[in-house]
């Protein structure tokens, strides 16, 4: 059996394997909406879970460690 400050240092120090969207914009710096862009476009890999669409953590870092230099979207608005 755990002590409530070992449950506390397990949950701050473990990482998560899938992030929700929400979660996994945050880890970016991004949008929900251009998270969802990226998934459309493929950038990010996802996990389903029922009706939940997640991001694997490896995912966001082999995102996060390249560089991406055109429009999110995939079209610039003239």
């Amino acid at each position: 059996m755990h002590t409530a400050a070992e449950w506390v240092h397990m949950q701050t120090t473990t990482e998560r394997l899938l992030y929700p969207r929400k979660d996994a914009a945050f880890q970016l710096g991004v949008s929900v909406r251009t998270l969802d862009y990226l998934v459309a476009a493929k950038q990010l890999d996802t996990r389903r879970v029922g009706k939940k669409v997640l991001i694997p953590r490896g995912s966001l870092v082999r995102f996060a460690a390249a560089n991406h230099y055109g429009p999110v979207s995939g079209t610039v608005s003239q």
